[in-house]
């Protein structure tokens, strides 16, 4: 998966293959297909961006080698480009895919090449994309046992990475002040603009319970450290596995995701984090809120604890209803039932990739309807409201 290299702690990598652009291809070897299009489409003029738009690429064709060019187009969608344009660095990625395949009238291959019309209406010799050249995941990484507690001790701050519920638990009674960290999208905000120093670190990447998507009879249980683009990706299963009535909720998500952040900042943040650093900007809770989610809470002096989410968890600004020694395991979003509804909304200065202006969503429980003049009787109704400087929500 491709992420943003400026706000990835290097403790965050550890035991993890990284590719850099340098490691893919070079002018001193040989180029991958993906720099040699960007450079024949004339995809890079300053070359500020380049090396990103390229990974993400290589990191969309690692993961499907035949994208469709919806998803190229999603690919870059946290890839900001000031001086090219979009319009050959699409060009030149769309090579990569076609409605046709390999019948596409714009496409032939001759003697190991493919010659395709460019964007500029030139022809150009293309090297195929070879899925056998490129790097191979490291074996001594596959067989590697994560079992065992990583520690890094610096002169100010200590990274704990634990992997075992009852690990975390231990460390966050022991330090409870220590800040727990999946995607570093929040912290690195925090250390760089607000000055905020945390002596210890807990990276709860490694531990079960919060890095899994289970399926209840419920709803969906999600851990409270899964990125939101697997979360994004069970939802769309979900969706068309059960039908859209009772996975509302998924498809309400799926919506909102599709406007939050990049897919870079999606592969590192997590439904976990949206709760609990509690932001008004935070696209996720209004979603959560009117949903009736349901959060399971642990201490190691206390247990297990379930507290739903609408009773008082957002206490003020920037505070949740958690004890220093606690920590939020997982996060259950429950089914819609039949005489259910739900919606929401986000309204922002453009459509990718920015902070919400304003976001809401509302839950609403029907409990009749009129035959005679079509009135609906409504039950219960859940909104909640979320703007750039508070989060309202309603129940009526």
């Amino acid at each position: 998966m491709s992420i943003y290299a400026c706000i990835t702690p290097v403790c965050r990598v550890h035991g993890m293959a990284v590719t850099t652009v340098e490691g893919i291809g070079s002018t001193r070897t040989r180029l991958h297909p993906v720099q040699e299009r960007i450079a024949k489409f004339h995809g890079s003029q300053c070359g500020f961006c380049t090396p990103g738009i390229v990974m993400s690429m290589y990191a969309l064709l690692k993961n499907c080698s035949e994208p469709s060019q919806r998803q190229i187009e999603d690919a870059f969608d946290g890839n900001l480009c000031r001086c090219t344009g979009y319009r050959p660095i699409l060009d030149a990625f769309k090579t990569f895919s076609c409605p046709k395949g390999e019948n596409c009238c714009r496409m032939k291959k001759e003697g190991g090449v493919i010659e395709m019309e460019g964007g500029m209406g030139d022809t150009e010799t293309l090297s195929p994309l070879d899925p056998s050249q490129d790097l191979i995941f490291p074996p001594e990484l596959m067989i590697s046992c994560n079992d065992e507690m990583v520690v890094f001790r610096g002169e100010r701050v200590t990274w704990y990475r634990p992997t075992g519920l009852s690990q975390l638990l231990e460390l966050k009674q022991k330090h409870p002040e220590a800040k727990l960290v999946v995607g570093s999208t929040e912290l690195s905000v925090e250390l760089r603009f607000k000055n905020t120093h945390y002596p210890v670190v807990i990276s709860p990447t490694q531990i079960p319970e919060m890095n899994r998507v289970t399926i209840l009879e419920e709803g969906m249980l999600v851990g409270a450290a899964v990125p939101l683009s697997e979360v994004f990706e069970k939802c769309q299963e979900l969706i068309e596995t059960r039908g859209t009535h009772q996975t509302q909720v998924m498809s309400a998500i799926v919506e909102m995701l599709k406007k939050y952040g990049g897919q870079q900042i999606r592969n590192l943040a997590c439904i976990g984090g949206n709760l609990v650093t509690a932001s008004p900007i935070a696209d996720m809770n209004p979603i959560l809120l009117a949903a009736r989610a349901q959060l399971n809470i642990a201490s190691a002096d206390k247990g297990h604890r379930v507290l739903h989410l609408e009773q008082s968890f957002f206490s003020a600004y920037r505070k949740v209803a958690l004890e220093p020694d606690e920590v939020l395991i997982s996060v259950l979003i429950p089914w819609m039932k039949p005489d259910e509804y739900f919606n929401a909304y986000k309204q922002a200065r453009r459509r990718d990739d920015d902070i919400s202006i304003v976001s809401s969503a509302c839950w609403m429980k029907i409990r009749a309807e009129s035959t005679g003049n079509n009135l609906i009787e409504v039950d219960r109704v859940i909104v909640c409201l979320l703007c750039c400087c508070c989060c309202c929500c309603c129940i009526c």
